[in-house]
């Protein structure tokens, strides 16, 4: 995996005549924060009419080839202002998969990505 951004597109139902704000973090699961992705949390502000925002977060490059490495994305019910979440989920789980489907060697039996 090179280092690029994970894209999660938040969406907003119903009501949008008010502005809202709910909290976000990652969580860790086979990919950890650090050397999979870099830790991220924060709020996201939906103003007046918005539906939708988008939340990058940045992804490290693997130095070894493992086939799939995930975490999770959780936004918090705590502190969520003018909303609720709804039964759609408030977790997301975000997967990367390595750009081969199997480690390959060298002529001598090194395994490389």
């Amino acid at each position: 995996v090179e280092e690029s951004d994970a894209v999660l597109t938040v969406l907003r139902l119903g009501d949008l005549s008010a502005s809202t704000e709910v909290h976000y973090r990652t969580r860790d699961d086979s990919g950890q924060a650090g050397s999979t992705y870099e830790e991220v949390s924060g709020t996201i502000t939906f103003n007046i009419g918005q539906g939708a925002h988008d939340l990058h977060i940045p992804l490290i490059a693997q130095t070894a080839w493992k086939p799939c490495l995930h975490f999770v994305v959780v936004l918090e019910r705590e502190g969520l202002v003018n909303g609720t979440l709804g039964r759609c989920g408030f977790e997301a789980q975000v997967k990367i998969y390595s750009q081969q489907a199997f480690p390959q060697q060298d002529n001598f039996g090194r395994v490389y990505t």
